[in-house]
Formats: C-alpha cells, structure tokens, sequence
C-alpha cells in the first residue's frame, strides 16, 4: 500500500535508490530544506518514486571541503565538485527512516525549488 504523499524529493537514479535502500543519509543541497516529514523519493531520471523518507533536519552551511570529508553519508563524491563550483556553501540535508517500496510507481509531479516537488500522481 502506497502512503498518501503531497511531496517527494527528486534525485538522481543512482542517489535516489541509495536514499531508499538507506545507504544515504545526507541529500546536499544549495539551502537548507524547507520541507521536513516524510517525503516521496522519486527517481528523477525516469520518473519514478522508489520509497519514502523523512527529512529530519539539515547541517551547515559547509564548504566542499568540509562536506567532501562526509563522502559515506551523501556519496556524492565527484558530482559534488561540479555541484558546488565557485565555493558556494552546501547544507547537509539529514535524511532518515527510509522505506523501499517493493516496486517502484510510475509518478507525476511538479518540481520546485531545491529538488522538492509536488507530486500530482502516482500510478499503483
């Protein structure tokens, strides 16, 4: 059974399925979250939300040097570099009780600012 969700979190693939499958508890981002609960995770690459987790709260703002040294909480090693290129400060989104669905649902939604989104669908 699919929880009632408003909003997701959209990444990449290979971030998002690290998220669900709890291996990644720090989503960086440009700004501290604005959204905290539970959120949808959704695979921004093809459009699908693979599980839930709740955005707890956020660290920082960190430099890239300071955030690179935290490489087994976010494994966004060299993505990050370009990410954050001309020494803008990262905030360490916490990121925690992660649910994998057993598959995952097609899912339409509508993005915001920093990657949170609207979701307006989910296929079940």
């Amino acid at each position: 059974m699919v929880p009632e969700l408003k909003t997701g979190l959209v990444v990449k693939s290979r971030f998002a399925k690290l998220i669900v499958e709890g291996e990644k508890s720090w989503e960086i981002r440009k700004i501290p979250p604005y959204v905290t609960g539970i959120v949808g995770v959704i695979d921004g690459d093809n459009d699908l939300l693979l599980g839930t987790v709740e955005i707890s709260g956020f660290l920082g703002p960190f430099s890239l040097k300071e955030i690179l040294k935290y490489e087994d909480k976010h494994h966004g090693g060299k993505f990050l570099k370009n990410y954050a290129r001309g020494g803008i400060k990262l905030f360490a989104w916490q990121l925690r009780n992660p649910i994998k669905f057993s598959k995952p649902l097609k899912v339409k939604y509508k993005e915001g600012k920093a990657g949170i989104a609207e979701i307006l669908d989910v296929e079940v």
